[in-house]
């Protein structure tokens, strides 16, 4: 029995379409990168393994060693204020957990841009949508399939740039599903700001 109450009980999970978010700007990010550097170092090389092992390279910089160290933060979920932390404790996850996440995450993702313009192209979003089903599925802790082997969970944070409200307001396009659920929960966690002191009576401190 916990003598504790578990991380996945006291913060706002986000949900599915976030972490999608973030993700996919993660591996634009860390695609442009590797052609970039692919093109500075090698000159520009159609596909082959070079390219593999600088997009791998990259993506485990970023997604493991730098995340490590901001707290649980990557470019993409800074971008939309998540976190990636310990489902159990609280704390930004290890090394060693998130390199476990990102070796089955990133299976996934090489599955599916190497299957997209063959025959398996009906197969393409397979793992990754059974992935992340199983975050869907989990109401309690919204842990995708990498989530569950690393035992980590994502949640919202105040730091970072709330990219998907700021759109929303800029095409004023924000309903009222978004501001109850996402915003709600997004107030209702640990990193709420205290409530306001209340004023000292003057005439009680005078006596």
């Amino acid at each position: 029995m916990r003598d504790f109450e578990p991380a996945y009980t006291r913060y706002a999970l986000a949900p599915v379409l976030h972490r999608g978010a973030a993700l996919g700007i993660d591996l634009l990010a860390c695609s442009f990168l590797g052609q970039l550097i692919q093109a500075i170092a090698f000159g520009v090389v159609e596909g082959g393994w070079i390219s593999w092992l600088i997009f791998g390279l990259i993506w485990f910089f970023f997604r493991v060693l730098v995340v490590n160290k901001s707290g649980g933060q990557s470019f993409g979920r800074w971008l939309m204020s998540l976190r990636t932390i310990d489902a159990e404790y609280g704390k930004t996850a290890t090394l060693s957990s998130l390199l476990w996440r990102e070796v089955v995450l990133l299976t996934s993702l090489l599955f599916f841009i190497n299957t997209a313009n063959t025959t398996l192209v009906v197969f393409t979003w397979l793992p990754l949508a059974v992935d992340a089903l199983f975050a869907q599925v989990d109401n309690q802790k919204r842990q995708t399939f990498h989530d569950r082997i690393a035992g980590t969970i994502v949640i919202f944070t105040r730091k970072g740039l709330e990219l998907d409200r700021k759109i929303l307001n800029l095409f004023g396009q924000a309903n009222r599903f978004y501001w109850e659920e996402i915003k709600g929960d997004r107030d209702d966690y640990e990193y709420a700001r205290p409530a306001p002191k209340r004023p000292r009576d003057r005439r009680r401190s005078r006596r």
